[in-house]
């Protein structure tokens, strides 16, 4: 996934593409997505922010999480995908924000402090397969 205003962020910042930058291209990456998909960043930082909160209703192997449905065919749903959906790009708002982002299929997003376990996951992950293409 590609996030358009990235490569001038950088530009602006005169970061070199090197590990020794790597906190600061983070921080790039989050901004641009901050940027180019407004809609997806509002909703994910308003579900950490309402994590932060103390708004977890739900836990999972001791793990409190506060989770988020949305429709992938919508413009926020499409918003989402890329977000979640790149390793990157979770990491740049897990370490902005403190959390840890999970993503199921292409729809569902989990928000929890220290992760969900792997086998709750993969229950998760085949149990809400609405459709093969969901």
């Amino acid at each position: 996934m590609s996030y358009s205003s990235v490569a001038a962020i950088v530009a602006e910042r005169g970061l070199a593409l090197t590990a020794d930058n790597e906190t600061a291209l983070t921080e790039a990456v989050h901004d641009a997505i901050v940027a180019d998909l407004p809609d997806g960043a509002a909703a994910l930082i308003a579900q950490i922010d309402a994590f932060l909160a103390g708004e977890a209703a739900v836990t999972a192997g001791g793990q409190s999480y506060l989770e988020a449905d949305h429709d992938p065919k919508s413009e926020l749903g499409k918003q989402l995908m890329r977000i979640c959906g790149t390793d990157v790009a979770r990491e740049a708002f897990q370490r902005q924000y403190g959390v840890v982002i999970n993503f199921l299929n292409c729809c569902i997003v989990l928000v929890s402090r220290q992760g969900l376990p792997p086998s709750w996951l993969a229950i998760r992950q085949v149990g809400s397969q609405a459709t093969p293409d969901c």
